[in-house]
């Protein structure tokens, strides 16, 4: 296999990107390296959301379950005004923000280049 000195033009192995040009215009002209470390530090941040809903799920799990549990062993059975099944504003008040931080670890803050060139536009 040939090295990249050896060839006229740089190639890039099918399915890849091309070479980014004119990297330090396009940043600002901060630098290739400041903005490895953006996306690095962007990368982090996204890692940790994912794991800290992992965390935020079990927690709501867990403590739902008990919840449950507890409904069971002293209500279940009872005629409807004693046996309510009360755990569930619990849950789903709750639900509804391990939902929203589901979506914002794993679906929020990701941006197409197409949108970020749109909005780039239209500012002053």
């Amino acid at each position: 296999m040939s090295t990249n000195t050896e060839r006229s033009t740089w190639e890039m192995p099918a399915g890849r990107a091309e070479p980014v040009t004119g990297l330090d215009e396009q940043v600002g002209g901060r630098g290739a390296e400041d903005f490895m470390t953006r996306r690095r530090e962007q990368a982090i941040k996204r890692i940790k959301a994912k794991n800290d809903f992992k965390i935020h799920l079990l927690v709501y799990l867990t403590v739902n379950t008990m919840l449950v549990v507890i409904w069971a062993f002293t209500n279940a059975g009872q005629p409807f005004p004693q046996s309510f099944f009360w755990p569930i504003f619990p849950i789903a008040g709750w639900g509804i923000g391990v939902v929203i931080n589901g979506y914002v670890a794993y679906w929020g803050n990701v941006y197409t280049e197409e949108q970020i060139q749109r909005e780039m536009q239209k500012l002053p």
